[in-house]
């Protein structure tokens, strides 16, 4: 015998409770009241699930209605619906995405999925100008988030987002009162990856450092061969010397926040021009080697990033909005023609982005092809 729920049991959603709806979704205490076929539509899991509870005869109900409770907060299963059939209105923060993206995830909203997917990447990759020469600016305001990116990754099999979060946990500064703000949400394997790979890449700090000596570009010596009180090597040796020894103290914890910064920096040190080339070179060419490197450093699998531009060139709303026709008069209309922007089928956005890949090197690699790029300010 089916259950029935009282009203005053449950509080309605002011929105998303059509009275003709045949599912109700409990969370919490708010109950949503949709129609079946918009669910199904935007969803295989929804599909699969009424295929099921058609043959049931055992369900609970609600004034008539199916009921199925769901373990989301109620304020993310608003978000979904929002994004579902009204589209974006506001951007959504990093911990608004990930709550999404799982939910997305669970029951398999590809087109809500695909979203969250690229929003995510525009925050961590190409979120500001800064980004572009500190690819790990997005973690550095949060101790918590290159973990919770780990775990986020794992959880909705998004193997690209892995090398630079695990690069930012490897070069998290340690937090003695309370380590677990940092490691709280990594699994012991993944802090073994970590420990390991922060010696494979001191490994590629001491390469540098060792090709930076057999260039005569080490910090104990003068930075060519041309040194003289005139030249300007020598004109500018203290500054210089003190620069180097401090950024290369820095560059021992985080290498590619050393080389980056110094590619782009070099220019405006006192050194003659075959010295500033042969710098910028070699820490390009060394973070280029470090960024290809990512998951063999840290046992993860081979993954392929686009570059910034490719990034850049995918509006931030890369799926057509709204995903369905909106509810209206108690019906729910079919969807006769695509909206502007892009082709509807089965209810995920069909779109395509062009642009080659790398080898996962960030979306900073693309800059760093010839050191000319960097001297002309090119970014």
């Amino acid at each position: 015998m089916s259950k029935v729920y009282h009203l005053k049991d449950l509080t309605r959603h002011p929105v998303f409770y059509y009275p003709d709806g045949n599912i109700c979704l409990v969370a919490n205490d708010t109950i949503f009241r949709l129609l079946k076929s918009q669910l199904a539509q935007h969803s295989s899991f929804f599909i699969d699930l009424f295929g099921l509870s058609a043959t049931s005869n055992d369900a609970e109900e609600y004034e008539g209605a199916t009921v199925l409770h769901v373990p989301d907060a109620s304020e993310d299963l608003v978000t979904v619906f929002t994004l579902l059939w009204s589209g974006p209105r506001k951007p959504l923060d990093f911990y608004a995405l990930c709550r999404v993206l799982e939910v997305s995830t669970k029951y398999i909203m590809d087109g809500i999925r695909e979203w969250c997917v690229s929003e995510l990447k525009q925050k961590i990759y190409v979120s500001s100008e800064r980004d572009a020469l500190e690819p790990l600016a997005y973690y550095a305001g949060d101790s918590r988030r290159p973990g919770q990116v780990i775990q986020l990754a794992r959880k909705c099999d998004i193997p690209e987002l892995l090398p630079l979060a695990f690069y930012a946990l490897a070069t998290s500064a340690w937090v003695r009162t309370s380590p677990s703000l940092v490691f709280g949400d990594v699994e012991h394997a993944d802090l073994v990856r970590v420990l390991v790979g922060k010696e494979k890449l001191y490994a590629f700090w001491k390469e540098f450092r060792s090709k930076s000596e057999a260039l005569g570009l080490d910090l104990n010596t003068p930075p060519c061969t041309r040194f003289a009180s005139s030249a300007p090597c020598g004109i500018g040796k203290d500054t210089s010397l003190s620069l180097r020894r401090e950024a290369a103290y820095a560059g021992t914890f985080d290498p590619l926040k050393y080389l980056l910064n110094k590619s782009t920096w070099i220019d405006q040190l006192p050194m003659c021009m075959p010295c500033a080339w042969n710098n910028r070179t070699l820490c390009e060419a060394t973070s280029q080697k470090i960024f290809s490197q990512l998951p063999d450093v840290f046992d993860l699998p081979a993954v392929h990033v686009k570059t910034t531009a490719d990034i850049k060139a995918v509006p931030s709303k890369a799926i057509p909005w709204p995903l369905s026709a909106t509810h209206t008069n108690g019906v729910m209309p079919g969807i006769t023609s695509a909206p502007s922007g892009g082709a509807i089928s089965s209810g995920t956005a069909a779109h395509s982005t062009t642009g080659a890949t790398l080898p996962f090197g960030g979306p900073f690699i693309s800059n760093w092809h010839a050191p000319s790029s960097v001297a002309s300010g090119a970014h």
